[in-house]
Order: structure tokens, then C-alpha cells, then sequence
């Protein structure tokens, strides 16, 4: 029963920790969806889906291609002081 309650225990920390450290909340992927999503929203569709259609990240590169309702997006990225940066959006 010990090693079931220190399993739990342990499983229960590792979540708590992966939520606040972000968990991968900045990779290029998340970014470009999030910024499709605000870019949207500023357009008044607040309900706007997107699904990526191909992603391509290379150490200090990255082109991630959206697409929602039809429309492409194509996203390029660069890596600055350890941070993803939004390079052009097309």
C-alpha cells in the first residue's frame, strides 16, 4: 500500500511541476496556433479552429503551416537567446 500511496504521490508532484513550468507551452507549434487563434479572434471569430498541416523545426529554425476554414497560414521562426521568436507570417 506504501509503494501505491509514494506512486500517487509521486505522479501528483510530476503534473503539478509540468504545469507550472509550462511543459513545452513555447515550442513553435504552440505559438503559431496561438497566435493564429489571437489573429482570428481580432477578427472577430472567436470560434476559429486550426490544424497543423506541417511542421518543420530545425535547432534554430522553424516553418509551421496552419490550416483554418480553408485558409493557410505559413509561419517561420527563429531561435533568439533560447526563445522561439515569430520571424514573418504569410
Amino acid at each position: 500500500m506504501k509503494k501505491l500511496m509514494k506512486a500517487a504521490a509521486l505522479a501528483i508532484c510530476a503534473g503539478a511541476m509540468m504545469c507550472i513550468a509550462g511543459c513545452g507551452a513555447d515550442s513553435p507549434r504552440d505559438l503559431a496556433l496561438a497566435e493564429a487563434k489571437k489573429m482570428a479572434a481580432e477578427l472577430g471569430e472567436k470560434n476559429a479552429k486550426f490544424t497543423v498541416k506541417s511542421e518543420d523545426v530545425g535547432d534554430t529554425e522553424a516553418k509551421i503551416v496552419l490550416d483554418g476554414d480553408g485558409s493557410k497560414m505559413t509561419f517561420k521562426f527563429h531561435k533568439e537567446d533560447g526563445k522561439w521568436k515569430c520571424k514573418s507570417v504569410k
